[in-house]
């Protein structure tokens, strides 16, 4: 019987990519669960694939798994084309959201499988197991079974034997679902530390931005089976290339806006009753948009000021203040300005003090994204 291979077996070079995905396309009948998508992603990264439910990140998973036949298009791992191989064949290992322990078998039974199913000694298995048990700080658990674990002790063992067959690429599909919210920040701290610690690309999926936010390298967006934006965490968040994306990651204010000037460096919005210049640079969108286009103006709740701590150039809005709510040092403050626009800012303690019922806000050209207001508009590496 032909075995599975390892990372080791492929003489896989740290330069090359660690998974190319070509213009992969999933149908299901006429609906494109993912839809011409393609995404490289370089050896010891982790990749996070977010999105809202049924916008294609655990189908795009299962395809790289070979759980799901691509209709079209390619998955590359480690330089080798794998897109029609079976499961057990790829260079890949999987943690699923309900850990998929056999609960017949020892802790240390179940990390071993993977290296049995390859072949090796039993003292590599041994040796194997052990280190695999000290990565994860639980060394002594080994002869127990999965029933007698917590589900963060289980979900450490389901990462241990994924990682102990030594694959190119480990895919993980919404793993820390099932934990409270305790032990799941817990366990994302602990999941980037062994990504870490292992060297290994780890490619995430989960619909929490939070999470991706946490322990990502790369985050690709998803949207209606297609990658709407991939970048780093804080490019994405502080320069999303569409509304959804700004809309989806973190809170944002998102507020309308028309192009009433253009110049080389500079355009001229009118926005909220007034006309404001911004730098052209702060547009994420690849080209410099028309006189007349409607766009948003993306402005963070963080990056809402008190009119007394801004500079001259600030958009500035008078706004009703509606409610309030304390996060420790900061004040998250519900506005409605005179125009009729729902506001979230987030001030200092001590700034909230000094408010009135009605208060003037304002943010600076430098802190916001504009991006285009019109639906469809896809970045896709």
């Amino acid at each position: 019987m032909n075995k599975p291979v390892r990372a080791k077996d492929l003489n896989v070079s740290q330069s090359q990519p660690a998974i190319e995905i070509r213009n992969l396309v999933k149908l299901y009948g006429d609906h494109a669960a993912v839809d011409d998508v393609s995404l490289n992603v370089d050896m010891g990264v982790f990749v996070t694939l977010l999105g809202p439910s049924g916008c294609g990140k655990s189908t795009l998973l299962r395809s790289i798994a070979g759980f799901a036949k691509p209709t079209r298009g390619a998955v590359i791992v480690g330089g080798r084309d794998i897109t029609h191989e079976l499961p057990y064949r790829r260079p890949v290992s999987m943690v699923f959201q309900d850990y998929a322990l056999f609960p017949h078998m020892t802790v240390r039974q179940n990390i071993a499988f993977g290296c049995e199913m390859k072949g090796q000694t039993k003292a590599a298995i041994a040796e194997r197991c052990r280190q695999m048990l000290e990565l994860i700080h639980l060394p002594d658990v080994g002869d127990r079974y999965p029933a007698h674990l917590s589900g963060g002790q289980q979900q450490r063992i389901a990462l241990a034997r994924a990682l102990a067959p030594d694959p190119v690429l480990l895919l993980l599909d919404e793993p820390l679902g099932a934990l409270d919210l305790k032990l799941r920040r817990r366990m994302q701290q602990e999941l980037k530390q062994i990504q870490r610690r292992t060297g290994k690309t780890f490619v995430f999926v989960t619909h929490d931005q939070e999470e991706a936010m946490s322990m990502s390298d790369r985050i690709a967006v998803m949207r209606d089976g297609r990658i709407e934006q991939i970048g780093a965490p804080e490019q994405i968040y502080r320069n999303p290339a569409t509304a959804f994306v700004a809309g989806f990651i973190g809170d944002a204010n998102m507020i309308e806006a028309r192009v009433a000037a253009t110049d080389r460096d500079m355009l001229t919005l009118h926005v909220a009753g007034q006309n404001w210049r911004v730098p052209a640079a702060r547009v994420t969108a690849e080209t410099t948009p028309e006189v007349g286009a409607s766009m948003v103006v993306v402005v963070r709740p963080e990056d809402m000021r008190i009119a007394d701590h801004g500079r001259e150039g600030d958009l500035v809005l008078t706004a009703r203040l509606d409610d309030r709510t304390f996060l420790g040092g900061r004040v998250r403050l519900a506005l409605t300005s005179n125009e009729g626009l729902s506001l979230v800012a987030e001030v200092r303690q001590q700034d909230f003090a000094q408010l009135a019922e009605r208060v003037e806000m304002r943010c600076s050209p430098a802190d916001v994204a504009i991006v285009a207001a019109a639906e469809g508009n896809r970045t896709n590496p």
